[in-house]
């Protein structure tokens, strides 16, 4: 199975988001001041699964979630010894 190379980045005040490697992950704001939502699931077509949620204090914590996610969905994998 190979995973696509193709990789979605969207930056802006209110939002967060990156697509690739068969996941989506979302940031924004929470509804109490300063707070910070980081989303991530798998998407399937046009539905995500298996989505997880985490909350921060402010954006800068939740971008740094953000990029360890990001960083641990594009690492190489391993190829299996024969």
């Amino acid at each position: 199975m190979s995973l696509p190379d193709s990789i979605d980045v969207l930056d802006g005040p209110e939002l967060l988001a990156w697509r690739g490697r068969g996941i989506v992950i979302f940031a924004f704001p929470e509804p109490r001041p300063g707070g910070w939502v980081v989303t991530r699931g798998w998407h399937h077509g046009d539905r995500l699964t298996d989505i997880r949620r985490w909350t921060f204090p402010t954006r800068l914590a939740a971008s740094r979630q953000m990029h360890r996610l990001v960083r641990d969905a594009t690492a190489p994998v391993p190829l299996a010894r024969s």
